[in-house]
């Protein structure tokens, strides 16, 4: 489809995700010190690079983040993006202290919680995973929390429980969380 657009010579039209992200860096431009705009397009272009599988994507949500963090070192929700971005590569020490930092920063823990949990999860700390996983869903019971309480279950080999976490995120599942439902099928 998209080559018969090109080969007509018209264009397709953007995406929503693509119309936001050229509002965000527009809005970056404008303003003096962008820090907290940066790391609003910081978090974008992973959003972006998760769900379309372009590299570049986080390349750019990369460069966004230190530049916002360059600007302001904290508060900055810039720095949980970086997190997210070791943990996407399997850098899982530098997602594990990127995540610490952020909370030292005075991030909430349940913003930092999923790169944290799949990063011990990964790095085999089922222990702590687990203990976060469960705070998680104490503090914020959805699909997602669920969902990520239930694989640190399944590796801890209690199955029983995974299914039924699984179960529960199914059932909690929100029609606003696109990318959750996606994980969770």
């Amino acid at each position: 489809a998209a080559s018969a657009i090109a080969a007509s010579g018209r264009t397709a039209a953007p995406s929503p995700r693509s119309r936001a992200i050229e509002e965000l860096e527009a809005r970056a431009k404008q303003v003096p010190s962008p820090a907290m705009e940066l790391a609003e397009l910081a978090g974008a272009y992973f959003r972006d690079a998760q769900i379309s599988g372009d590299p570049s994507r986080l390349r750019a949500a990369e460069s966004a983040a230190r530049r916002s963090l360059a600007i302001l070192r904290r508060p900055n929700a810039a720095k949980i993006t970086l997190a997210l971005i070791a943990d996407a590569e399997h850098r899982f020490e530098d997602a594990i202290r990127l995540a610490h930092e952020a909370l030292v920063d005075g991030a909430s823990p349940e913003s930092v919680a999923s790169v944290l949990i799949t990063s011990l999860l990964a790095r085999g700390d089922l222990t702590e995973a687990s203990q976060h996983a469960e705070q998680l869903v104490a503090k914020r019971p959805v699909s997602g929390s669920y969902l990520l309480r239930a694989l640190v279950a399944s590796a801890q080999g209690r199955y029983d429980e995974a299914a039924f976490d699984f179960a529960r995120a199914v059932a909690v599942e929100d029609a606003g969380e696109p990318e959750t439902a996606a994980r969770l099928r």
